[in-house]
């Protein structure tokens, strides 16, 4: 006999038997016996436990199967909800450890059923990693970060507070503090997405440097690029997005806007502070650009010669 736990007054050490609530039943029982079920209990409920005792009683067959009870535990107030989220969460993060990834302050991270991690990864305190996550080899994600649907490779480094969501970042990456990449975007290998970057809907190529500040929504970054700290792309027009294209080894110097639809050519340099609206005119070491007074400017390439050195060094800004 099954009796629902507000209906017993026995002794619950010694009946410490627990119904999982799953049954096999053979149809012609149900079809002779399930009219009977009445609501004569506490709650005033039918009670499809109450067909164990009419089985028995009738001489039936009823056997029993013991399973652990973390496993089949019941789930009826928000504080069991709790203890069952935290038994699972535990044995997801037994399971990784097990793999060789290293948590810190495992109690506080949350991981889903889903998400995949390879071995000599570290995952630091309060980390949620939802749904389809994947995260490579040797990577180290710091406090407080949140993966969602996110694709991360090999040896990336995931800085405190950055949210990565339906994105995919590529071998060798350093992402944050504090960066936003979402809607498919894409961030190319050895590439730098620093702290207050947004990242939204772009691919970044590879060994590409975003350090501070800046907004990308729209673009499509080539390898070799530096956007210097307060760039933004412009690339809502009050009806649609447009796309913003920056080539190979050009440089965009702080504060700039640049206005879609716009494409930067290869070796481009844009100075401070410009408002970019017009294409680069050639694919030399030159650009055309517009300042805040409208007015265009060409940028020679003495000026990028000059500057060589720290182009070419910009990832070590």
């Amino acid at each position: 006999k099954i009796i629902e736990a507000k209906d017993f007054t026995g002794d619950s050490f010694e009946h410490c038997c627990v119904n999982a609530g799953i049954y096999l039943v053979k149809k012609s029982f149900l079809e002779n016996f399930i009219h009977r079920l009445d609501t004569n209990n506490n709650a005033h409920e039918f009670y499809l436990t109450d067909l164990i005792h009419m089985a028995s009683a009738n001489n039936f067959t009823v056997e029993t199967i013991s399973a652990p009870f973390d496993q089949v535990r019941g789930v009826n107030t928000l504080k069991e909800l709790w203890a069952a989220e935290h038994i699972k969460r535990s044995e997801i993060i037994d399971y990784w450890m097990s793999k060789g990834v290293r948590f810190a302050k495992a109690e506080t991270v949350y991981i889903d059923l889903n998400v995949t991690i390879g071995a000599g990864s570290q995952i630091e305190q309060a980390v949620q990693l939802l749904g389809t996550t994947t995260i490579g080899k040797n990577c180290h994600v710091e406090p407080f970060c949140v993966l969602e649907n996110a694709s991360i490779k090999n040896d990336v480094m995931i800085r405190s507070q950055s949210i990565i969501k339906n994105s995919h970042i590529e071998d060798n990456a350093r992402i944050g503090p504090f960066a936003y990449i979402h809607h498919n975007s894409y961030v190319g290998k050895e590439s730098d997405i620093g702290n207050f970057c947004e990242i939204k809907h772009s691919n970044i190529g590879n060994k590409t440097s975003i350090n501070h500040l800046a907004y990308l929504g729209n673009a499509q970054i080539g390898s070799h690029v530096y956007i210097g700290p307060g760039t933004i792309t412009s690339n809502f027009d009050g009806k649609e997005k447009n796309s913003i294209i920056i080539k190979d080894h050009s440089f965009i110097g702080g504060n700039n806007s640049l206005v879609a639809p716009v494409t930067i050519k290869e070796e481009s340099y844009t100075l401070a502070g410009s408002i970019v609206t017009q294409e680069s005119t050639s694919e030399k070491r030159d650009s055309k650009v517009s300042l805040a007074d409208n007015t265009p400017k060409e940028v020679s390439p003495l000026l990028f010669n000059r500057n060589k050195k720290l182009f070419n060094d910009f990832e070590n800004i």
